[in-house]
């Protein structure tokens, strides 16, 4: 995490602004395997919530961040309902693997990740 803190510092003292968009969570190893395996019932193919929201450093260190020019995005929610992740997510197969979204998916972010964009590379200065 000291690691990361430190890139962070030497990208944003310049003024340089940055978004840390936290890392998904994790899925079963292969979700469209899975879900094929299970197309009557998919929620076969979630994964607690305890074991797919792994420790992400960057995003860690992100938030500590006290310089105002570095921002989060925690999308967590978009994947997780209480106790549960799942890899369908309204009608859609989420993940290609086991950590790596669907492009169709991640096209439904984008309501999500724009104005998180847009807020944190605003030109301002804190």
């Amino acid at each position: 995490q000291q690691a990361y803190q430190d890139t962070l510092a030497t990208i944003s003292k310049n003024g340089t602004r940055v978004l840390v968009i936290r890392d998904v969570p994790s899925a079963v190893q292969s979700a469209p395997d899975c879900v094929a395996v299970h197309l009557t019932d998919v929620e076969a193919c979630a994964n607690p919530a305890k074991k797919a929201l792994e420790r992400d450093p960057l995003f860690d260190a992100a938030e500590v961040d006290t310089t105002g020019l570095v921002s989060t995005l925690d999308l967590s929610d978009r994947f997780c309902r209480g106790e549960t992740c799942y890899v369908v997510i309204g009608g859609l197969i989420a993940y290609f693997d086991h950590g790596h979204m669907t492009a169709t998916f991640a096209r439904t972010l984008v309501p999500d990740v724009g104005p998180a964009l847009d807020k944190a590379v605003a030109s301002r200065r804190p």
